[in-house]
């Protein structure tokens, strides 16, 4: 094998413009075969039958136009303080009081921490 690789760097060396063509019209064969091979691009992802597909396609039916739109807010304390601190356990229940009142909201929900 190595006597094999050996005649192989020694034929490439000796001739640079025949490989370095070879290489040009590899790329170029690998790119035309990739064009017109590939597919349109797609940005949305479907998985039929799972529960979070089956909860959006009930959201889309039942109000029209949210197409699984949802947002997320994180409450995050300086270093050093911790969000169960009074200071900004109060911050927070205030804020999440506004944006349950906020035109389109469907009401907050805490999924993790105290607040």
């Amino acid at each position: 094998m190595t006597n094999l690789l050996y005649r192989l760097g020694t034929w490439s060396a000796r001739n640079r413009r025949a490989m370095l063509a070879v290489w040009v019209l590899l790329l170029a064969v690998l790119g035309g075969l990739a064009g017109a091979l590939s597919g349109p691009t797609s940005s949305s992802l479907l998985i039929p039958g799972t529960e979070s597909q089956q909860a959006l396609d009930l959201l889309a039916g039942k109000f029209l136009g949210t197409g699984g739109a949802s947002a997320r807010i994180v409450v995050a304390a300086p270093p050093s303080h911790k969000v169960t601190d009074t200071a900004y356990t109060a911050a927070a229940k205030a804020s999440l009081a506004q944006i349950a009142k906020a035109p389109r909201s469907s009401g907050s929900r805490r999924t993790t921490g105290r607040p």
